[in-house]
C-alpha cells in the first residue's frame, strides 16, 4: 500500500481526530498534549519527501562560480542550515551525503570562500589549522606576510620567534638602539 504523504500531512494522525497537521503528524491539541506528557519522541517526524529532494530544491546553482548557493535558512555567518533528523549545517550534510563522512579531527573548508555554498566539490576536509590559514582572519593574513612593515624580508636569519609571534631582527635591533639612546639622554643632565 502506497502512502499519500500529502494526505497524511493534512490531518492529525490520532485516530478519530480531523484536526489539521501541525508537527510530528499531530494537530496542535494533540501535539501540546504529547509535549506536556513528555511523549513527543513516540511521534516520529513525518517527512513528505526524501531528504535529498528537499535539499536540492533549496539550492540555486551559480553558473559562473559553480557554487550551489543555499537559498533557505542561514545562520548569522551565512552558513546554510538544513533539517534531516535534526538540525545540521547544510554544507556538512551535502558533503556527507554526496562524498562520505568527515574523518575525526578534520573539518570542512570552503575552497570557494562562499559560506552559503553547499557544493561538495567546493568542500575539502582539512585540519582546523589549515582551515584557519586558508581564511581571511588576522592570523591567516599575518602568516602570509613575507616582509615586515619596513619591507625587510622574513627569512630564517632575519626572524625572531617567541612562541606564536615573529619579529624582524633588523627592526628589533633598531627599536632597542633607539630605546638605549632615550635612556642615555634621560641620564645625562
Amino acid at each position: 500500500m502506497e502512502i499519500d504523504y500529502c494526505e497524511v500531512m493534512l490531518r492529525c494522525s490520532v485516530e478519530g481526530c480531523e484536526g489539521s497537521h501541525t508537527a510530528r503528524g499531530l494537530c496542535m491539541k494533540h501535539y501540546n498534549d504529547a509535549a506536556y506528557r513528555g511523549e513527543l519522541d513516540q511521534h516520529p517526524l513525518i517527512r513528505s519527501r526524501p531528504a535529498d529532494e528537499r535539499f536540492m530544491e533549496k539550492v540555486a546553482v551559480d553558473s559562473v562560480s559553480g557554487c550551489w548557493v543555499w537559498q533557505a535558512s542561514q545562520n548569522r555567518l551565512g552558513y546554510g542550515q538544513f533539517c534531516d533528523n535534526g538540525p545540521v549545517m547544510a554544507y556538512r550534510w551535502a558533503y556527507e551525503h554526496f562524498v562520505g563522512a568527515v574523518s575525526a579531527g578534520l573539518e570542512l573548508d570552503h575552497l570557494c570562500d562562499n559560506t552559503s555554498c553547499v557544493n561538495p566539490r567546493h568542500l575539502k576536509a582539512v585540519t582546523h589549522r589549515e582551515n584557519i590559514m586558508r581564511g581571511q582572519g588576522a592570523c591567516a593574513q599575518n602568516a602570509r606576510k613575507t616582509h615586515c612593515i619596513h619591507d625587510h624580508p622574513y627569512t630564517p636569519e632575519n626572524t625572531i620567534t617567541n612562541g606564536k609571534r615573529r619579529k624582524c631582527r633588523i627592526c628589533n635591533t633598531e627599536i632597542q638602539r633607539r630605546y638605549r639612546e632615550r635612556r642615555r639622554a634621560k641620564r645625562t643632565p
